[in-house]
């Protein structure tokens, strides 16, 4: 299986799109963004109807770069929740980000549920899960333990790249952030703190350098 990844954002917003997607993107990689529709904020709401009917939104400022977006998906509809649980059954590698302080704990029982049909259904994609907001969710954490086996992975990152509230500029959704970033991550436990500063690794050839995707991955294979 190649090293190409889904990149789905969970609680995509200021971090999510400035940083995870701008960057997946550049990479040429397919960008999910999960949604929340809100009832109380009109401008939020506006944000989300742009994302959901142009499927694109646009980082910085002094030279604004396109980010288009392969699906925009509501997780507060039904119709929503089983189009993300379909997609993360896909026979596929998929990079579940979580990008928002809030709202961490309502993802975990949709990555134990895809987790679960995944290995049942031999399938042979990696499932690796990147909480990228520095306080994680404690649910969220344990994760890293209770599914872990061969087709599942998890990241201990930490983030840094200062990206404001999206807006609304020329009908699409704008994110304005620092041009320079840092993404500190270990590899497996115990291992040295790695640290991104030039480009998206999770989804680059470096994954197979440090080698821990390729266990995963490898792992995986031998398992079914």
């Amino acid at each position: 299986m190649s090293e190409d990844f889904t990149v789905v954002i969970w609680g995509a917003g200021a971090l999510g799109f400035g940083l995870v997607g701008a960057l997946a993107y550049e990479a040429g990689h397919e960008v999910v963004a999960v949604v929340r529709h809100s009832t109380t904020n009109k401008a939020k709401a506006d944000r989300v109807e742009s994302l959901q009917t142009r499927h694109r939104y646009t980082v910085g400022d002094a030279d604004p770069r396109v980010v288009r977006l392969a699906k925009v998906i509501r997780n507060d509809t039904t119709q929503g929740r089983t189009a993300l649980d379909r997609l993360l059954r896909t026979r596929k590698n998929i990079l579940f980000c979580t990008t928002a302080r809030a709202g961490q704990s309502d993802a975990v029982p949709i990555i134990e549920r895809a987790r679960e049909e995944r290995r049942r259904d031999g399938n042979p994609g990696v499932l690796l899960l990147a909480p990228c907001e520095n306080e994680v969710a404690s649910p969220l954490a344990a994760l890293k333990v209770s599914l872990a086996g061969p087709g599942f992975g998890y990241l201990d990152s930490m983030v840094d790249r200062i990206c404001f509230e999206p807006v609304s500029r020329s009908g699409l959704v704008h994110v304005s952030c620092e041009p320079g970033y840092e993404w500190a991550y270990g590899s497996r436990a115990g291992s040295a703190p790695r640290r991104s500063s030039t480009g998206w690794w999770p989804v680059s050839t470096r994954c197979t350098s440090i080698g821990w995707l390729t266990s995963v991955r490898s792992s995986s294979a031998s398992s079914g």
